[in-house]
Parts: structure tokens; sequence; C-alpha cells
């Protein structure tokens, strides 16, 4: 296979659940040097289905079920990546800061968003975009309003005084500072160290509820080996509800949120789910932080309404978790 049409290769990505689907030109063609750019051309030389470690600071390389190179970073971050590598060279490179915000500011005008893609370009080794994003910052902070005294009735007149003394400074009267309303500022929340989230009201004394939801399928014919579990009960996935910083703190890097990835530490969300699919190791995670199960239920679907395998049921499941309120 030749060069030029290895360049134009598709390649699937996984990052962080979400699925990608780009060339190796693309990838590669803009920054050949960097960190992202060498794993994808290591990817297209190596053995699907066999991990390697490079130990030399790059990013691991890795496949996922259905060998696809996975990368265990943000999934919504990375379609503004693939947006920057897309882009024409004389287009990317800004010679001032104008320029560019023209495209940085409109393509991701959300302050929270940029910071998360500055952390995720600097990962990827993606210098320029690192560059770009700093002086987008640079150029969009408030500058700092000059001092002045807005009330000159309140200093005191000077004394005159003999010419030889040191002159005297003008000093302000005593008065009551009355207290200011505080400004409610959107916290950015920091999704690496989920262990440290912590929301903004109730703390995490509680009491809390959380909702796991779960979609499994059973196999109930003979022919079924007995060594294949899977077969036998299989859970598609298991969702997550309750508040944002509680369902952190108890199930921290288990815990994927790249579907509601800008939920405030005290908004409730039912959007998030885990990346496994063992539902007794969540259990256990709810029972070591303190919880216990209130209340469960099923809905099965009946094998005789569009169900064409009979041995095979499907059911819907949630089960409800509650943490009383801790004794102080």
């Amino acid at each position: 296979m030749t060069s030029q049409s290895t360049s134009f290769k598709t390649v699937d990505l996984n990052v962080g659940g979400t699925i990608y689907t780009s060339t190796v030109r693309t990838l590669t063609e803009k920054w050949p040097n960097s960190k992202l750019a060498r794993l994808i051309i290591k990817s297209t030389g190596s053995t699907k289905g066999n991990d390697i470690v490079d130990t030399n600071g790059e990013i691991q390389l890795c496949f996922d079920s259905q060998n696809r190179v996975f990368i265990d970073r943000d999934g919504f971050s990375f379609r503004y990546v693939l947006d920057y590598l897309r882009r024409a060279n004389d287009d990317t490179v800004a010679p001032s800061p104008d320029i560019g915000r023209s495209w940085l500011t409109r393509l991701v005008p959300v302050p929270s968003d940029r910071y998360r893609l500055h952390q995720e370009a600097d990962y990827y080794g993606l210098d320029s975009l690192s560059i770009e994003l700093r002086r987008v910052e640079q150029s969009t902070r408030p500058a700092k309003p000059a001092r002045t005294n807005s009330r000159p009735d309140l200093i005191e007149p000077i004394e005159e005084h003999n010419a030889t003394t040191t002159p005297l400074k003008p000093s302000l009267k005593k008065t009551i500072s009355l207290p200011q309303p505080l400004k409610r500022r959107d916290p950015i929340i920091d999704r690496a160290n989920r262990s440290s989230v912590r929301g903004a009201k109730g703390g995490t004394k509680g009491p809390h509820y959380i909702t796991i939801g779960f979609r499994s399928t059973y196999d109930t014919s003979r022919d079924v080996p007995t060594s294949d579990i899977t077969r036998f009960r299989r859970v598609n996935r298991i969702t997550v509800a309750g508040r944002s910083d509680i369902t952190m703190e108890v199930f921290q890097e288990d815990l994927n949120d790249s579907r509601d990835p800008d939920r405030l530490p005290d908004g409730y969300t039912c959007r998030y789910y885990l990346k496994h699919n063992y539902l007794e190791m969540a259990f256990d995670t709810l029972a070591l932080k303190g919880f216990i199960m209130l209340n469960s239920y099923m809905l099965a679907a009946s094998n005789s309404h569009g169900n064409s395998n009979p041995t095979h049921t499907y059911a819907q499941c949630e089960a409800v978790f509650f943490k009383p309120a801790a004794c102080v």
C-alpha cells in the first residue's frame, strides 16, 4: 500500500465513548510531530487487537471491542480538535489576537469549553492551538479599571504646615462600608479530579438519591454454554441519575459524563452512565458510599409482541438508592 493511499484511509476513533471517523491525512498532515499524529501513524501499522504501550511520554495505543482506536479523553471537546485540524493552514495560524478571535470565539463561544479545549490541545501536543487559545484568553480578558476617587468630598483638607517638614498626605474620613451583594459565577468543573468535586448547596452529607437504570436481555434457551454468562444476562448500559457532584464522588473514574459535560456540580442530570456493564459492581460501590436500595422495578417485554426470538426476554429496570443525612 502506497503512502498516498494510506493518507486517505479512514480511521475510527473512540474518544471517551464518543465515536468519530476521519482520515489519516486529516489527523497527521497539519502537525505530523504531535502526539495525536504519532498515535494515528502507529495505529495504521500495528496489529489490531493488541495494545501497545510507549514509555516515552506518548499516548498509549489501545483498541476497543470493535477494533477502534480508543483514547480515554473528553469526547465532547474532540469535535473542536477535528474542526481545527480540518481548517486550512493559512486560516489557522493567527498573526494577531484579533484574527485568532474571529474563528475561535465563534467556534467555541463558551469560555469553559475553551478552557477544556486548551487542556485537550496540551494533551495531544497541538502547540499552535494552545498558543491561539492563550491569545484569545488574553484578548478577551477585561482590562482592570483605573483606581479613581469617586468621592472627593471625603478627603480632609490639608492644614498649613512648615515647608521644611514632611508633606502631609491627604487622609480619608472614616466611613462605614456596606456589604455588596456577591455575584454568582459559574464554576469551571474539574472533570479530571472527580474525588474533589463538591456541590455548592447541601454539601455531601445527605440526604441524597441516586437512580440506577439499565436495559438487559435474558437468553433462556438450553443451548447456551454454561461458561458463557454474558449470553444469559446481557446489560447494554448502566445509566446514572442524580445530583452531578454526588454521582461523581460515588463513581469517580467509572462515570462517563460526555453526554452532559456542562452540568453544574449542584445540578441534576439523568444522562450520565458507567464505563462498565457490571451491575453488581455498581451496587457494591453505592453500598460502600453509604447508599441503601429503597425500591426497584422491572418492565419486561412480552415474547408474543414483536419479539422474533421466543427464548429472549427484554427488560427495562430501575433501582432507587438513598443515603440518609450524616450525623454531625
